[in-house]
């Protein structure tokens, strides 16, 4: 019997970077899919085409997946009145947005009917409805808005709360 004998060829350099750019590319592909909530368009009052008129709006992922939910980042909003639930008609809401022009206010309409039935929002007391206004995503900035706010006699019981906005079935 003749042994056979295996050439070795050292690996090219351009082989070695190609692995290693696979790895990378692999690496952002998993990780890119992970829990971490999408950067967020939360605050403008006239949010996407998509977002309902009493919800906040925020990005959600446009990659063809179904999912549960998609979730925001977490952020302050002063809720300036809660209500029974389903108790906020949309005319309500947009006298209170005319006193806040420049942020967004919203509503829980989640599971009410109509458009905005979709979004709900975590750390937020379930039986009960509200109008918030959104306060930002820094709590010192949200403590002087809730500040000036309870100046107004309309929203004197307001209250801050760190929250996150949850689309249902995105």
């Amino acid at each position: 019997m003749r042994a056979v004998t295996i050439r070795r060829e050292p690996i090219s350099r351009s082989f070695k970077i190609f692995c290693l750019f696979a790895l990378v590319f692999s690496f952002l592909i998993i990780s890119g899919s992970g829990q971490t909530p999408p950067k967020t368009t939360l605050g403008k009052v006239n949010g996407s085409p998509g977002c309902g008129k009493s919800a906040i709006c925020f990005d959600t992922p446009r990659d063809g997946l179904a999912r549960e939910e998609s979730r925001s980042e977490l952020f302050y909003a002063i809720i300036l009145k809660t209500t029974k639930t389903c108790g906020v008609s949309e005319q309500e809401r947009q006298e209170i947005q005319a006193e806040f022009p420049h942020d967004k206010v919203f509503a829980t309409q989640f599971e009410c009917g109509g458009d905005d039935n979709a979004v709900t929002y975590e750390n937020i007391d379930r039986e009960h409805g509200f109008v918030a206004v959104y306060a930002g995503r820094r709590k010192v900035d949200a403590l002087k808005r809730l500040k000036l706010i309870k100046k107004k006699k309309q929203f004197a019981e307001a209250n801050l709360r760190r929250i996150q906005a949850i689309q249902v079935g995105s």
